[in-house]
């Protein structure tokens, strides 16, 4: 509740200041349509993505110390979440396997109880008929003592099952702390506890994993329900929103690369957007293709040393990735050149 509200704060503040801003860039900059979009918006993602963006990636980034000790305590938390969760799993398998032996403790005691119960019956009658009645009261013992002994069987066989899960479910416990992160990656882990150094993220990291990650999807959704835009925009923004939640709900694995490819790609538009602001200047002309073809060269590095960090047992991943950006770079670069006059 403590993230959803946190998230809420985030979100909530910056439609605030998009609606703020969107308020005071229309009377400035007007609603002349540029590209398919309205001029005010160029000048409203302009803020957001030369300023606003790189700001919490630098701030996270510097807060940190280096991206390399960002992503090795961001390893360090999801191993021992993974462990504490296979712990916690092993623990309801024991708590299983506790109930099953009482359970089979209670049955054996009401089977034991049933035939004495039957036996009694047996030797009531038995008093009628002395003789046959002995032999009954025998036979009644004799089952007895096999029900007993079967129930006790049974019993330790249960018993024997609940000891068996128990080792099964510590064993799960560590596959399960284990599975994603190679051989390397948990022994660095034992070597950092066995040292008692305790890797945290700072809390400044925290908030602006959390304020990229909301703001950036806030900026896409108001673009695509607010903003006047051509089919292709409103579908590239789809496809980034449906992106940046796969990225960051399921590949917690290179989330600093992932932040800080977005915020490249996302300056990369910040200089589209700065170019058809004022697109009479032959500068920014240059800035943005320069720019662009920057932003598009270092995202790329980005996302090759991100699909580095991916567990190896699965490529989809890495060649969903790789295919994204190679379909953004490829429409952002001949967009680019197309419309500063490049080529023709």
């Amino acid at each position: 509740l403590g993230r959803i509200g946190m998230v809420s704060a985030i979100c909530g503040t910056w439609l605030v200041q998009a609606t703020i801003a969107y308020r005071v860039l229309r009377d400035v900059f007007g609603e002349e349509e540029v590209e398919g979009s309205p001029r005010w918006r160029c000048a409203f993602g302009t803020l957001n993505q030369l300023f606003l963006l790189p700001a919490f990636f630098l701030i996270a980034w510097f807060s940190q110390g280096s991206i390399v000790e960002w992503e090795q305590t961001r390893l360090v938390e999801q191993l021992r979440a993974a462990r504490k969760a296979a712990h916690a799993a092993a623990e309801r398998l024991e708590r299983m396997a506790s109930g099953m032996a009482i359970e089979g403790r209670a049955a054996g005691e009401r089977m034991a109880a049933a035939a004495s119960a039957k036996s009694e019956r047996m030797g009531g009658q038995g008093r009628v008929f002395f003789e046959r009645g002995q032999a009954a009261m025998a036979e009644g013992r004799v089952a007895v003592a096999e029900r007993r002994h079967a129930a006790a069987e049974r019993m330790a066989g249960m018993a024997g099952a609940g000891v068996a899960a128990c080792g099964r479910s510590v064993d799960f416990a560590e596959r399960l702390a284990a599975s994603g992160f190679g051989a390397a990656e948990r022994m660095a882990l034992k070597a950092a506890e066995q040292a008692g150094i305790q890797l945290e993220r700072r809390l400044m990291t925290i908030w602006m994993e959390r304020a990229f990650s909301t703001v950036f999807a806030a900026f896409l959704i108001f673009d695509i329900l607010f903003v006047p835009a051509s089919p292709l925009l409103v579908f590239h923004h789809a496809a980034c929103l449906v992106c940046h939640f796969w990225a960051i709900f399921t590949r917690p694995r290179g989330f600093p690369l992932y932040f800080a490819g977005v915020v490249l790609l996302e300056v990369g538009s910040g200089c589209c957007n700065a170019f058809w602001l004022y697109h009479q200047t032959d500068l920014l002309r240059h800035v943005y293709v320069w720019g662009m073809a920057a932003s598009n060269v270092t995202a790329l590095l980005c996302v090759y040393f991100w699909c580095q960090l991916q567990p190896g047992h699965s490529r989809l991943p890495a060649g969903f990735a790789t295919l994204m950006i190679l379909c953004f770079i490829t429409m952002r670069t001949k967009a680019s050149l197309e419309a500063t006059e490049f080529i023709s």
